[in-house]
C-alpha cells in the first residue's frame, strides 16, 4: 500500500501518454486519517 502518492504518481505520469487514463481507488476518511492494511 502506498503512502507517498506524490512521488507515486510522478513516477505514474512519465508512463503514462497523452491519451492513456487511469484509475485510483483512494480509501479516505473526512475527519480521520485512514491506512489501509
Amino acid at each position: 500500500h502506498m503512502k507517498n502518492y506524490q512521488e507515486l504518481l510522478k513516477k505514474i505520469s512519465k508512463w503514462m501518454n497523452d491519451e492513456s487514463l487511469l484509475f485510483i481507488h483512494y480509501f479516505c476518511h473526512k475527519a480521520f486519517t485512514y491506512h489501509f492494511e
